[in-house]
């Protein structure tokens, strides 16, 4: 069972790498993993707090 889980594991994270055009290396490691996905939670954010910054400043 647990190879079967693996094996499934990686055929997502393969996917995945080619999607979003990285590393597949980065995926599988957890801790690059997790500061990868950080860095795109950030990004994704980051125009939602500059509109709410200068919506602030403008009133």
């Amino acid at each position: 069972m647990g190879t079967r889980q693996g094996s499934t594991r990686g055929f997502y994270l393969a996917a995945l790498s080619q999607a979003l055009d990285v590393p597949l290396a980065v995926l599988e490691d957890p801790m690059m993993r997790r500061e990868f996905l950080t860095d795109v939670a950030d990004t994704a954010r980051a125009p939602v707090i500059v509109s709410d910054l200068l919506a602030r400043v403008r009133t």
